[in-house]
């Protein structure tokens, strides 16, 4: 999530007013070998670690949210450049407690929600029970790409290196104008049912009322780097399944073999800032779906006319009737292929 409380210059949150702490969830067997909620003391030694990085922090004491951050910072520094990372990184009051955490590209800040105690963010399932008791259905099961500790911290630092990449090409008004594009450009509904068939997550399908390619690539990115984590240690116990130097740098000049391509090309279109193409993705997939649908119809098709030709009296008027149809399905996306790739 991109939606921040009300922040000061360096990137801290203003304290909310008169408001209600939330009921703290249950402890967890992780909290006994995990960090204590509040320990200023370990956490200023972590956040003066993450400082000589040149990433400034404030975790109110919070020591498991910082040791958080410094897993993460590591992550990121390995799957992109330094310069890529936040500035500040902290924890703040958010206005609801389903509300995991958010990244503010305006001061490059990542802040993660401070009511959630240690074991809501090494549990995923007891923020979800916590935030359905606080009568909040924004987290539903699926909602989330992963259900890794890490998923609040990695979606909001890919959400700072999505925003530094459009920045590094664009410049900063020209980042501001494209990053607003995409917030308020819904995902194409050929795409929506690729990101159902992978099972990225439904956030990044999105909802009516929020249009976001951004929070797509931030879900898709999670479930990616987090599929290759420990559930513990946070370190890669084996290669990210997905090499992004390739997604975000192949050409694609060729027909593409499969629906994960698809999912891919449209994953560069994001990442670069270009909404219209992003939409072109949109279409192609759409006439590609259409096919693979077309191909699985025609058997049942041909299977269908023969039954009406041989069985029913009459039949076979019909039956040429179907094969036509489906004949004239077939050559409309043929021909639309070809003129896609210019053949």
């Amino acid at each position: 999530m991109k939606i921040l409380p009300t922040m000061t210059n360096n990137g801290t949150a203003i304290p909310a007013q008169n408001k209600t702490k939330s009921k703290k969830p249950a402890r967890t067997d992780m909290d006994s070998v995990s960090f204590k909620k509040i320990d200023f003391d370990a956490a200023r030694i972590i956040e003066n670690r993450i400082a000589q990085k040149g990433i400034s922090a404030n975790v109110h004491g919070n020591a498991f949210v910082a040791e958080c951050y410094e897993k993460v910072i590591k992550l990121f520094e390995q799957l992109f450049k330094k310069s890529y990372l936040p500035a500040f990184v902290g924890t703040a009051k958010f206005t609801s407690d389903a509300c995991l955490g958010a990244y503010s590209e305006q001061n490059n800040s990542v802040n993660v929600n401070e009511n959630l105690d240690s074991s809501v963010y090494y549990d995923m399932n007891t923020l979800r029970n916590s935030a359905q008791k606080s009568h909040n259905n924004l987290l539903l099961p699926n909602w989330a790409s992963s259900p890794h500790p890490a998923h609040p911290f990695v979606h909001e630092f890919s959400h700072a290196a999505h925003w530094h990449h459009l920045e590094e090409r664009q410049g900063y008004h020209g980042a501001q104008s494209v990053w607003y594009g995409l917030e308020g450009t819904r995902i194409p509904s050929s795409i929506g049912r690729l990101i159902a068939k992978f099972k990225i997550s439904k956030y990044a399908v999105g909802t009516k009322e929020k249009c976001d390619m951004c929070e797509f690539l931030a879900e898709r990115m999670a479930k990616d780097i987090c599929g290759g984590l420990t559930d513990s240690m946070w370190i890669k116990y084996k290669d990210i399944d997905v090499k992004y130097d390739d997604i975000f740098s192949r050409k694609w000049n060729y027909r593409y073999s499969s629906p994960q391509s698809y999912i891919d090309y449209f994953t560069q279109q994001i990442w670069a800032g270009d909404i219209d193409g992003a939409k072109r993705v949109g279409d192609d997939a759409d006439r590609y779906l259409a096919e693979l649908e077309s191909q699985r119809v025609a058997p049942a098709v041909e299977t269908t006319s023969s039954v009406l030709e041989n069985v029913v009296p009459g039949g076979g008027l019909f039956a040429g009737f179907l094969r036509k149809v489906s004949e004239k399905i077939t050559n409309k996306l043929d021909s639309q292929n070809k003129l896609k790739l210019n053949l």
